[in-house]
């Protein structure tokens, strides 16, 4: 009989999900029982991916960024709602081992997603919070949930190498394993490169929808053909004003995977996911992270310092210049060993 593992996946952006989509593919190589539990545009990412899963939607955390530059009240004053969110997954994955044989559980950022009885591993590479003079304190919070876990999966490398100080575990008790970036992307050497750049730009709203004006409104009809994803459920493709901008609501894996490969340039937020995803195909980016959001302001710094890629804040964006200044940069070169860290067997063994 295989045995059954719940999978819960934070909503908070696609990262979350696009990731957990290799970790749910290794179960299901091993004939793993998979029932998947989340929310939002990452239960229907996830859903379309693996239309065969069993899936059951949790409550929201429904985080919302502010339209302004700082985040710092807007995220404050959602952390009951947060809470409550917290509390209620715990209930409903009680109820969930009680009425079903649960062999494991793995939480990718969902904070109540343990229970006392079941093997728990917890999924994240941000140990370390960046939330400016309450960074120490959100991180010793944050380490409070994880330490409920019997296990942390950490992709990064030993030597930190994508996430910089995120992904060093101060304050975590429990066993921790650095199993290598998790991209759901396969690198190909036989991709044909075009004169095209790409535009990826899922995330929180308001912020996503700025940057895309922001983009549109500079992209000049004698630059070269701009594809835009915007990373939306809409069922209908928007039209541009310009012959050289294609903008595309959300793409098939394959489909995105042969777009971003072929591409010259990668225009991007600079979440953790996307990252793991460039340092798997081998792709250089210009990088512009959400305003307000740490982490993200944290791997731009990080990675700009150390000349993996360019980043440029987005209230300063002029594209023209940025994109010059993007195309000096190499992101993680091949040159590097890029095994799979990961040893899936002896990782599924807790279960």
């Amino acid at each position: 009989m295989s045995k059954r593992i719940v999978y819960g996946v934070l909503n908070w952006g696609l990262g979350h999900a696009t990731r957990s989509k290799l970790v749910i593919k290794e179960l299901l190589k091993r004939d793993y029982e998979v029932l998947v539990v989340s929310d939002g545009e990452c239960l229907a990412w996830l859903q379309n991916e693996f239309p065969q899963l069993e899936f059951v939607n949790f409550p929201a955390y429904n985080i919302r960024y502010s339209s302004k530059n700082s985040q710092w009240l807007k995220l404050a004053s959602q952390l009951p709602k947060i809470n409550l969110a917290v509390k209620r997954e715990r209930a409903l994955l009680r109820n969930i081992v009680k009425d079903r044989q649960v062999d494991g559980i793995i939480s990718d950022n969902r904070l109540g997603f343990f229970h006392p009885d079941v093997p728990c591993v917890y999924i994240s590479h941000q140990l370390k919070l960046s939330f400016g003079w309450a960074s120490t304190l959100a991180s010793i919070a944050h380490a409070h949930f994880i330490n409920n876990f019997n296990q942390l999966w950490i992709p990064d490398t030993e030597d930190h190498l994508l996430a910089g100080n995120l992904s060093v575990p101060d304050y975590v008790k429990i066993p921790f394993k650095y199993v290598g970036p998790l991209s759901h992307f396969n690198f190909s050497r036989s991709v044909v490169s075009g004169d095209y750049t790409v535009a990826v730009l899922s995330g929180p709203e308001p912020q996503r929808t700025l940057l895309e004006k922001k983009i549109l409104e500079q992209w000049k009809p004698q630059m070269n053909r701009l594809l835009l994803v915007r990373g939306s459920n809409e069922t209908s493709i928007p039209l541009s004003k310009q012959d050289n901008i294609m903008i595309y609501p959300r793409l098939e894996t394959d489909r995105l995977q042969s777009l971003i490969s072929g591409a010259q340039l990668i225009i991007s937020r600079s979440g953790y996911s996307s990252i793991m995803d460039y340092y798997k195909l081998d792709k250089n980016a210009l990088l512009i992270p959400t305003p307000g959001q740490g982490e993200q302001e944290y791997l731009a710094k990080h990675l700009l310092q150390h000349n993996r890629f360019y980043s440029v804040r987005q209230k300063d964006l002029q594209l023209s210049q940025d994109l010059a200044k993007a195309s000096t940069y190499f992101g993680f070169s091949r040159a590097q060993q890029k095994q799979d860290l990961a040893n899936w067997d002896q990782l599924f063994s807790l279960f």
